[in-house]
């Protein structure tokens, strides 16, 4: 990519997909300077190309383009307003948001970067593909925010994702598709839990049931990307219970303040907020299967064959 093409980017907020996502940027050829709490994602990042910052402030100094991947709202508040970090951004520069936040808390955001910076746009774009989309900057990306900051960011988001799509000129649209697309991925995961657990509990081996199920009409990528890790026994976490805790979360106030009718979210909701109550909370979020594998009394059977 040409220099010409290319802003300067700060990019805070280096955890499980924030590092995955610099470090794609870096490898593009695109200029960008990270931070992070810890030092460890910073020094991926460099070596992967990009410069490391001991602040949040230190990487905006003067940078057209900020990106931030938090894991709430409230992080993306403190990281604007209370470090520095909005006022150290070069004239005309745009914030791009990639958190998963409520509709309502990205436009929040937006009006007080506006308050605070006139000169400084906004676009919310939350991200789905998961660290792999992250690393090989291939994600798809839900942006919404006026056209010309939308247009400004669009370099860096191109660099990121194979799949950009300008959702709306409001702040916050992009988050309310994102809340759909988990909508359809929560759900999904927790009836693909449930399928599997009830093949145990009919004596089918769930391995066989997941063969014949992955290359029928119930297959879909989310079974593919998912499933086999549901049968281990301890998974390596790639995307914890409680983001989707959080994200189901997100979902249903959203449903709330529109009036939206949300009977299978609210039901599979509670199967995240269950397994957060039972200690799965930084667990890899294929451990769902534990919620119904207690329920059908598989843990007890499988310990009586033992």
């Amino acid at each position: 990519m040409s220099s010409a093409a290319s802003p300067e980017v700060a990019f805070v907020g280096l955890g499980n997909m924030g590092a995955g996502m610099s470090a794609s940027l870096a490898k593009k050829g695109i200029s960008v300077t990270g931070f992070d709490l810890r030092p460890e994602p910073v020094e991926v990042l460099v070596k992967a190309g990009g410069k490391g910052a001991k602040s949040a402030a230190e990487a905006a100094k003067g940078k057209s383009v900020l990106v931030i991947m938090t894991i709430n709202d409230a992080q993306a508040k403190a990281i604007l307003f209370n470090a520095g970090t909005l006022e150290a951004l070069a004239e005309g520069a745009v914030v791009v948001l990639t958190s998963t936040i409520s509709p309502d808390a990205a436009n929040a955001l937006s009006e007080a970067v506006f308050k605070a910076r006139s000169d400084v746009g906004f676009v919310d774009a939350p991200v789905s593909g998961g660290t792999p989309g992250a690393e090989n900057g291939t994600l798809t990306i839900m942006a919404s925010g006026a056209k010309a900051h939308y247009d400004k960011a669009k370099p860096v988001l191109d660099a990121m994702g194979t799949k950009v799509f300008h959702v709306g000129e409001r702040p916050g649209q992009g988050c309310s598709m994102k809340a759909m697309n988990q909508i359809l991925c929560g759900v999904h995961l927790v009836a693909a839990a449930e399928a599997l657990s009830f093949a145990k509990a009919t004596g089918i081996d769930p391995e066989l049931a997941l063969e014949i199920v992955k290359g029928s009409a119930a297959g879909s990528w989310m079974l593919s990307n998912r499933a086999h890790r549901m049968l281990e026994e301890e998974p390596t976490c790639y995307s914890s219970v409680q983001t989707w805790a959080k994200d189901f979360g997100i979902v249903l106030d959203a449903a709330r303040q529109t009036g939206a009718h949300l009977p299978l979210s609210a039901i599979a909701g509670q199967m995240w907020y269950s397994a957060m109550a039972r200690g799965q909370a930084v667990l890899d979020d294929t451990t769902i299967i534990r919620q119904y594998d207690f329920l059908n009394g598989n843990d007890l059977k499988d310990k009586q064959k033992k």
